[in-house]
């Protein structure tokens, strides 16, 4: 586990130029892969001014050391709230790398940060994640389309098995010395309507299998009509 401590955010963290943001939905699986990444030695800070969390922590590519920061996880990049605010600080501060984690559950709403991301024209990684937990569910996705049409290289992970860990560092690695270019084309159509042209190519549905305890889950998730939950 990382050790956690109150700071005010460090100047060199921003300045830092050898720096790779991990970024993603809320409840991604992102803390997950950041210690898949840095293994134990990170640090938890608050920003300056907010209640807002981020982590960075060092990870290894090749023979070289970078900053990896684990981005306080948001929808948008829209500065609404703190959480955004900092999410913008640190993309318009500059990153060699993204690492997009997508929750393969629930692809449309997921896609749309990743379409939000593209516009920051900074070479991206996509992570498509809980494809164990999707796949139980009955959700199946095409990787192969889902990166023609986000134009940034899609890695299927599981996180919590450590399943595409290093399949990512692999593709960072490329990226950085300069053996994967990255062409990226802004959106410039409205990005939720092309988030669902894109989740309708490449995600199909099966007939689910689902555990009892994942039926419960969706039980608490979706109640019944007229049942009050506490």
């Amino acid at each position: 586990m990382g050790r956690a401590v109150n700071l005010k955010i460090e100047d060199w963290v921003l300045e830092d130029k050898n720096k790779i943001l991990l970024m993603g939905n809320p409840n991604v699986g992102k803390s997950v892969i950041f210690s898949h990444l840095t293994g134990k030695d990170a640090i938890s800070s608050n920003f300056s001014g907010t209640t807002v969390t981020y982590t960075f922590g060092k990870i290894k590519i090749g023979d070289k050391d970078y900053t990896l920061i684990d981005v306080p996880g948001t929808y948008s990049i829209k500065s609404t709230n703190d959480a955004e605010k900092v999410a913008q600080i640190f993309l318009e501060s500059g990153a060699l790398a993204i690492i997009c984690v997508l929750d393969a559950t629930c692809l449309q709403r997921n896609i749309n940060l990743a379409l939000e991301l593209k516009n920051y024209n900074i070479p991206m990684v996509i992570s498509l994640n809980l494809l164990d937990v999707a796949k139980r569910k009955g959700i199946r996705i095409n990787s192969k389309i889902l990166e023609k049409e986000l134009g940034a290289p899609v890695v299927e992970t599981v996180a919590v098995k450590g399943q595409g860990l290093f399949e990512i560092k692999e593709l960072l690695g490329k990226i950085l010395d300069g053996r994967i270019i990255y062409f990226n084309k802004k959106v410039d159509k409205d990005i939720w309507e092309v988030s669902g042209e894109i989740a309708k190519k490449c995600v199909r549905y099966e007939s689910s299998n689902l555990s009892f305890v994942d039926k419960l889950g969706d039980m608490f998730l979706k109640p019944f009509p007229g049942v009050i939950l506490a």
